[in-house]
């Protein structure tokens, strides 16, 4: 069975969630309470057939001024989560680029989701983003292009 096609597309519906959670970080109403403020980047996807729900057909990524960086998308909230860390490999004044890792695991009805392992680069200014997914264990790759809209807060 492959894993590309034993998955569904999420609803739209829930990507709100996840726009909801990267708000209320970007916000500053997180649970330590923290004032940061940062940028938005609302990211478009071009999704393929052989990139089908590995790589998300939206993408939030949020830069705080404090340097953390929270990443939420379709792929994110099928694990049964609102939103991960990533890790600023570089950043430049003509590109950002990061690294997250969505852990898997045993989840309800007895399947188990593979840990997901995903860079980004943003050029700037343009904003073009290129996502990289990995699936330890797994021989083929994932990846997609898309345009992200920059929101400062």
């Amino acid at each position: 069975m492959s894993l590309s096609s034993s998955k569904k597309r999420l609803p739209s519906k829930t990507w709100v969630g996840g726009c909801t959670a990267l708000a209320l970080i970007l916000s500053g109403s997180t649970a330590a309470g923290d004032q940061s403020r940062g940028v938005f980047y609302d990211c478009n996807m071009r999704v393929t057939k052989s990139n089908d729900f590995w790589v998300s057909n939206k993408i939030g990524i949020v830069v705080l001024n404090n340097g953390k960086v929270v990443v939420s998308d379709g792929v994110i909230l099928g694990y049964g989560l609102s939103t991960v860390t990533a890790e600023v490999v570089s950043s430049t004044d003509n590109e950002l680029r990061l690294k997250w890792q969505v852990e898997g695991g045993l989840r309800e009805k007895n399947y188990i989701l593979p840990d997901a392992q995903y860079t980004a680069r943003i050029k700037r200014p343009s904003n073009q983003i290129t996502v990289r997914g990995k699936l330890p264990g797994y021989r083929k790759n994932f990846s997609g292009k898309g345009q992200c809209t920059l929101r400062q807060e």
